[in-house]
């Protein structure tokens, strides 16, 4: 049986995250919040979130992937994600 992955807590980035999942071995973080993520250095994610990262923006019901950096995210909605 597979073990669950792990919760952190941090206030890395533009938007302080209560909880997130990250695995450890790539920087690839799960990210949950409330509005879209902001691109770049000082941008969501910055410095934590590697190339791979997922964010769920729960008001806009999209879902981003990070396609950049860890020290520079940018954050691409995942594919067409119509209402």
């Amino acid at each position: 049986m597979a073990q669950a992955p792990g919760i952190n807590q941090t206030s890395k980035g533009a938007i302080g995250f209560t909880q997130a999942v990250i695995d450890q071995r790539n920087g690839v973080w799960l990210l949950i919040e409330a509005g879209a993520p902001v691109d770049g250095t000082s941008g969501t994610g910055a410095s934590f979130a590697g190339p791979g990262s997922l964010y769920i923006d729960i008001t806009g019901t999209k879902i981003y992937i990070n396609t950049n950096t860890k020290a520079s995210p940018t954050w691409t909605v995942v594919g067409a994600q119509t209402a």
